[in-house]
């Protein structure tokens, strides 16, 4: 998967947690993070292969690319209490529409050890961390829901041009 592509699922899931929070379950919001998590998978599996001749599968021009996006840091607006795993960012972003917050953010980190300490400073930080219902998995990585008594929010344990990442797709507020 490119950044490109990367970057479109991103905003597609995005945009999908967002409608699918205002159609809230009520007062049970493991509906909402249940229903955030199918988008975000839906839109990952909607994603083509990448074309072999495409340019950018060379992880500086994808960096490259980030730079111009604005990645590299973590907006203003990301939330100092939420946990991030070590890494460098790759991009990130953070949306206040209508009341709703929601954040994604996508880092590379050293291998798969870093990703699974990931789960783990979650769990320190009082997450309650669970893989994903099988039925949101695919062969592009492993799906998390993590929630605390603030945040929800879909951990994505991937690879991007080889290199593993996690992916915090559809962060938003209790």
């Amino acid at each position: 998967m490119t950044v490109k592509s990367v970057i479109s699922t991103i905003s597609v899931a995005g945009l999908a947690a967002i409608i699918l929070a205002g159609c809230g379950g009520g007062e049970d919001s493991t509906d909402d993070a249940t229903m955030a998590g199918a988008a975000t998978e839906s839109a990952f599996e909607s994603q083509p292969p990448p074309d072999a001749s495409d340019s950018d599968s060379d992880v500086a021009d994808n960096i490259a690319v980030a730079e111009v996006l604005g990645g590299g840091s973590l907006p203003a607006e990301w939330p100092a209490d939420l946990p991030i795993p070590d890494g460098r960012i790759l991009i990130a972003s953070w949306q206040e529409l209508g009341g709703t917050s929601l954040g994604q953010a996508t880092f590379y980190v050293a291998d798969e050890g870093a990703q699974q300490a990931y789960l783990e400073q979650l769990t320190s930080a009082g997450f309650e961390v669970a893989k994903s219902d099988e039925s949101l998995q695919s062969d592009n990585g492993v799906l998390y829901d993590a929630s605390s008594g603030d945040w929800l929010m879909t951990v994505a344990l991937q690879e991007l041009d080889g290199n593993p990442v996690v992916m915090l797709v559809n962060v938003f507020p209790q």
